[in-house]
């Protein structure tokens, strides 16, 4: 399991990374998170 912390314009989250792709948290990988069902692709 691989987390991150990505910008896309100006927004900066917390994102778990699968394949290609990397799903948005809700909270923090450091505390408490839930994945949600946005998803970006990993190069963008």
């Amino acid at each position: 399991m691989k987390f991150g912390r990505f910008q896309l314009q100006s927004c900066i989250f917390y994102g778990l990374v699968e394949g290609e792709q990397v799903f948005e948290l809700d909270g923090s990988p450091f505390t408490s998170y839930k994945p949600t069902t946005t998803l970006h692709a990993l190069s963008y």
